[in-house]
């Protein structure tokens, strides 16, 4: 039983609906609680709502497993931790199996509690990527447009060992676009840095990919003085579907002095630039698959 819900963990975290799908029995029935919001599911209703979570960086964990037989059935209680760049909550859940032709599958599942966590807890697989980015990890890499040697000649983009690098071998000293490239468990987080070589204005994108190479989210930061009232901070964040869907979008942007929100139209915000896949990276093929 426990190999039963290590998959159901596996399943989640490496986004395969079908395979998690295949683990519900036909008769099952499941209770969905979010704090004190609470949703009761047939199996129709219950794939459904979590096929939306799998188009999302969801992560699970389950601790603290107890398994309890009772007659045909095996019930299995542990503590989940479920949580996205966007939202977290823990509490413990109880799983009812039962034999089936198909093995051992669940015939019902339940949240018995559910506490939401602060962002601070919010550990999807980006959210970590983005933590691993900003480290001196010596898995990260890093790559850039520059000649291919110190002596000079054509501009073309290559594997540096440091950002340092890159800027000792662009012609005038500084690498105007760099990417570092965070790995783990097959996502993969491309963080492009670039600014204008006059310093009117810098940018940070963050791309975070599944193990497929779709794009799972976006998170751009622009600080601009094309504006009204001095420097703005423009951030946008988005969440995609495997298919490309917009899931979500957010913008927020404020002067840097005042804090005051900065209206749209008051300053300059070209569109920011979205890869859908790893392969359409300048730098693609430097890569090898990712490991899965």
């Amino acid at each position: 039983m426990l190999e039963l819900v290590q998959r159901w963990v596996r399943l989640q975290n490496a986004a395969d609906f079908a395979g998690y799908s295949a683990l519900y029995a036909p008769g099952f029935t499941g209770i969905k609680r979010v704090g004190e919001r609470e949703t009761a599911f047939d199996r129709a209703g219950w794939l459904q709502d979590r096929r939306q979570m799998f188009q999302r960086d969801q992560r699970v964990v389950a601790s603290g497993v107890e398994v309890l037989r009772a007659g045909s059935e095996v019930k299995v209680l542990f503590e989940q931790k479920w949580s996205s760049a966007t939202f977290a909550d823990r509490g413990q859940k109880l799983l009812t199996l039962i034999p089936t032709g198909s093995g051992w599958q669940i015939a019902r599942e339940e949240m018995l509690d559910s506490r939401l966590l602060p962002a601070g807890e919010r550990s999807g697989m980006c959210a970590q990527l983005h933590e691993l980015s900003a480290s001196d990890d010596a898995s990260l890499r890093y790559f850039a447009e520059v000649t291919p040697d110190q002596q000079g000649g054509a501009m073309e983009w290559s594997q540096v060992r440091s950002p340092e690098e890159a800027n000792e071998r662009s012609p005038d000293g500084t690498a105007w676009e760099q990417w570092t490239l965070a790995e783990r468990e097959g996502w993969r987080l491309a963080v492009l840095w670039a600014s204008s070589p006059s310093g009117d204005w810098a940018d940070e994108s963050e791309h975070c990919f599944r193990p497929d190479g779709t794009l799972a989210q976006l998170t751009d930061s622009l600080r601009t003085f094309y504006s009204e009232h001095g420097l703005v901070s423009d951030t946008i964040t988005r969440s995609y579907a495997p298919d490309g869907r917009v899931l979500s979008s957010t913008t927020d942007a404020r002067y840097v002095q005042s804090g005051k929100r900065a209206e749209p139209g008051t300053y300059h915000r070209p569109e920011a630039t979205v890869i859908m896949k790893v392969s359409e990276l300048p730098f693609a093929s430097l890569l090898a698959p990712a490991p899965q």
